[in-house]
């Protein structure tokens, strides 16, 4: 089990939500226990892991220390932690807990179960999307990480999306094609790569890759007049 406290730079979260601006909190609960998820979100320092921010209250003046928490993905499969507390009656408290889950995982819901009381799920909605009748995309997720080369002020940003072809003519596309707006206003455009070419009906999932300055959050998705509003998990 890991606990973290604190965030870890400014990363989105793994592939998570509808593409409703205001999907998060999300919160659950069986009457005496309440969580609220504030946001998930993955670190490029942690390899196959999802961060979730929430926090749990109980109402209850029975003591209570131990915490199962399981996120389970679109193939019900199940990643579980044990978070301990000092046994306490009634509680408020806020944590980001850590989950080791393989690369490119889907979630589903959170399933909390108390050690005492009946367990509960907060369920999400498959994941953010926008089309119409020329493409399709669907974000994942994405990561930063720091400049690597000397003097380059700019971090790097790995956009997870998948892109599908909803007209009747094969669909040029590249990296270029799409861009990232900030809380600003500021655009920023994927980089320059290898044209690449879907048929009628075809979909592929890819790395869009960009460059944007370390004070910027990532606001809109965006690809040839397709906006997605990804401020939710900024």
């Amino acid at each position: 089990m890991k606990t973290i406290m604190s965030w870890i730079g400014v990363v989105l979260l793994f592939g998570l939500l509808a593409s409703n601006a205001s999907a998060f909190p999300l919160s659950g609960g069986n009457g005496i226990i309440n969580v609220t998820v504030f946001g998930t979100y993955v670190d490029s320092d942690s390899d196959n892991s999802i961060f979730v921010d929430l926090s749990i209250r109980k109402e209850s003046t029975e003591d209570e220390s131990s915490y199962q928490f399981q996120l389970i993905d679109s193939e019900d499969r199940s990643y579980g932690i044990v978070y301990d507390l000092p046994k306490t009656g009634p509680m408020y408290r806020r944590m980001v807990l850590n989950f080791d889950v393989p690369e490119g995982t889907i979630l589903k819901r959170i399933k909390v179960i108390p050690e005492k009381f009946d367990p509960f799920s907060i369920d999400w909605t498959g994941v953010p999307e926008v089309g119409n009748e020329i493409a399709t995309i669907k974000f994942y997720g994405s990561s930063s990480s720091p400049p690597q080369t000397y003097g380059d002020r700019a971090y790097d940003w790995i956009f997870d999306i998948k892109l599908t072809n909803n007209g009747n003519e094969t669909m040029s596309y590249s990296g270029k094609d799409f861009i990232i707006i900030d809380q600003f206003g500021w655009q920023y455009q994927g980089v320059v790569d290898q044209e690449n070419k879907l048929l009628p009906g075809e979909s592929v999932r890819f790395n869009v890759n960009a460059k944007m300055f370390k004070i910027s959050r990532p606001v809109v998705l965006g690809f040839r007049g397709l906006e997605m509003d990804i401020s939710a998990w900024a």
